[in-house]
């Protein structure tokens, strides 16, 4: 913020949100002034301003409602009106929780249509970061409300959680949105806390210069850019109208991987003719190619549909009227595959969807390399992955205000390393309560299934990291959301959103408003064995009569090594014996990325969290 005459705080504009029922702070800067006046509901408040030209004025606490106005006069005058006095949530983590709503209309599209809640805001701060020392105030954005289009910028979960909240106790809802996909817990974190963990000045010590970092970043995205240009310079030409028909076959989905023998980084082209009974009659065609490794331009009889630059989004583009003809029609599919692999991922789909009906676009295809690279494409710097860039930027800046709580949902990005996830996060949250000044609540996601499409093996660290997740419960005024069940084993972003906001809101009910509900999937307790049978006790786990065979439970003995062990609810505990351990030593419960026909949840539908408990 530049420092002349009368600047208020970035978040602090109209449509705003502060919390009900507490103590809220008015402030910025002002170069011209020596006292600073606020008027609201029909009072004034005073503070001078300090030698280094910044303010802060205190609103005495008040009830749910609005809207209101308030006025600032220093050496200027600002009048902020639109603002509404209900409950704040950070909304924190990484690409769970940035999901915008754009992205989950597949699964919600009725629900969001009907979603019209002027009460529920979101102010959401764009990624920044400060490697070198604390920000005083965020970046510059806007309070958007929950109605017409500016819905779909908002975080999934979040609008999810906020549509509960909102419905049950009629308060309005803040939502300050501050996820960046692929962030690690480090990149939240306090410098000095951090160091307790190992050293990491190393990795953004040149980043201190942030002119330094952005042309540090720019050149090597020049040379990734430099590599795609070659790959579609070099790559051969040809008709496809005339030659796809002598090219190999192979099938989609499926990776190159499944019909090239070697290693494969570069340009393919993919091709198909789709029959059709009748013309294009209506403008809401679509064609869906599933999700595909890395990047993809669609064409139909020669027109360009859509293309994405990069791994993720699903790829659901709309065919303009007039494009699709009766008889045959030509599909062109062009991949760019940066890394030696890539290619169509199973289990989404591939259709076209015209005139009301739904043509399967899976099996046969025709194939033909435009241009095999002899290099990957050049990396370029992630820097969420980064430590302490976003503490900086964004956490420290936000200490001013005044919130209900934290929501978080990240992991993914420390999975490679989960071992220190649960000791990082209680010192995250620690430093976190230090700057509110309170023992802020924290309500988490814990990781849902999910198998990395390009991995060879069933454990990458994402069981350890859900058990690290799970050892954070011991934690003072925190909640874990379960979501075994929830997950998409080949995406990284599972689109049903809105039962994670449910869950997220079932646990702050619980909580924050001391709500005496079932919050929480079973928990494990206490483990003991008798001879070669383990029992394990659980909290939040009702105590029924009926016996369940239960799945996904192991048993190991001295050895150490895991077999599949017979499992049997009883009541509020859980029975386990196998044939090939006689010892048992630990027990472990879905220890693997992507747990499949889990059936252990709780009357609430909860499902029970992934864990490994040795016997003591």
């Amino acid at each position: 913020m530049e420092n002349k005459g009368l600047i208020l705080s970035p978040i602090l504009r109209e449509g705003m949100v502060l919390q009900r029922d507490k103590t809220n702070r008015i402030y910025g800067t002002d170069s011209l002034a020596e006292m600073v006046t606020v008027s609201f509901n029909g009072k004034e408040y005073c503070a001078r301003v300090s030698d280094n030209h910044e303010f802060s004025v205190e609103l005495p606490p008040v009830p749910a409602g609005g809207p209101y106005c308030i006025t600032v006069t220093g050496s200027s005058e600002i009048t902020i009106s639109d603002i509404l006095f209900g409950d704040v949530y950070i909304l924190s983590g990484q690409s769970n929780m940035e999901l915008p709503v754009r992205r989950v209309l597949d699964v919600s599209a009725e629900e969001v249509s009907r979603t019209n809640i002027p009460e529920i805001r979101q102010y959401l701060i764009p990624a920044t970061f400060n490697f070198k020392e604390p920000e005083k105030y965020m970046c510059t954005a806007e309070w958007k409300k929950a109605t017409g289009d500016a819905i779909m910028d908002f975080s999934a979960v979040g609008l999810f959680f906020a549509k509960e909240i909102w419905e049950k106790y009629h308060v309005p809802v803040g939502l300050i949105m501050t996820a960046v996909g692929g962030s690690t817990i480090e990149s939240w974190m306090n410098p000095v806390t951090l160091r307790r963990f190992g050293s990491f000045e190393a990795e953004v010590e040149d980043f201190q210069d942030i002119h330094y970092f952005h042309s540090f970043i720019q050149k090597q995205q020049e040379d990734a850019n430099k590599w795609l240009e070659a790959i579609e310079k070099e790559e051969e030409h040809f008709d496809f109208s005339k030659e796809y028909l002598k090219w190999n076959t192979c099938r989609i989905p499926s990776l190159v991987s499944d019909y090239m023998d070697e290693p494969f980084s570069g340009s393919v082209y993919l091709c198909r003719e789709l029959y059709l009974g009748s013309e294009q009659k209506e403008d809401n065609a679509y064609i869906y190619m599933g999700s595909i490794i890395d990047s993809d331009r669609v064409w139909i009889n020669g027109t360009l549909i859509g293309r994405t630059e990069y791994r993720y989004p699903p790829r659901k583009y709309s065919i303009p009227k007039g494009v699709l003809k009766n008889g045959y029609n030509l599909i062109t599919v062009r991949i760019v595959i940066n890394q030696n692999n890539g290619g169509t991922i199973a289990g989404k789909p591939y259709h076209v969807y015209y005139n009301g009906e739904t043509i399967n676009l899976e099996g046969d295809w025709y194939y033909k390399v435009g241009k095999k690279s002899n290099t990957v494409m050049p990396s370029v710097l992630f820097p969420p992955l980064l430590p302490i860039g976003f503490y900086n930027a964004t956490v420290v800046p936000l200490a001013k205000i005044q919130i209900n709580g934290v929501l978080w949902y990240q992991g993914e990005s420390n999975t490679g390393r989960p071992k220190d996830y649960a000791d990082e996060f209680a010192a995250m949250v620690s430093d976190w309560r230090k700057l509110f000044g309170w023992e802020v609540p924290f309500i988490y996601v814990q990781l849902p299934n999910y198998r990395e499409p390009l991995n060879t093996t069933e454990d990458t660290g994402w069981a350890e990291l859900r058990d690290q997740q799970r050892k954070s419960l011991s934690l003072p005024k925190v909640a874990m959301v379960t979501a075994l069940d929830v997950g998409e084993w080949n995406d990284l972003h599972p689109q049903n959103k809105k039962i994670i906001g449910v869950r997220l809101a079932k646990a702050a009910m619980h909580l924050i408003y001391k709500e005496n509900i079932v919050y929480s999937g079973p928990i494990p307790n206490e483990i003991s064995t008798i001879e070669n049978c383990v029992i394990i006790s659980f909290q939040h786990l009702e105590d029924t009569k009926q016996e369940q065979l239960l799945t996904n439970f192991e048993i190991a003995g001295e050895d150490g090594c895991f077999y599949e062990a017979s499992a049997i609810r009883k009541g509020r505990c859980v029975y386990l014996t196998s044939k090939r351990v006689n010892t048992p030593v630990s027990v472990r419960y879905a220890w693997c990325d992507n747990p499949t026909n889990i059936n252990f949840f709780n009357d609430a539908g909860l499902p029970a969290t992934g864990f490994r408990m040795d016997i003591q």
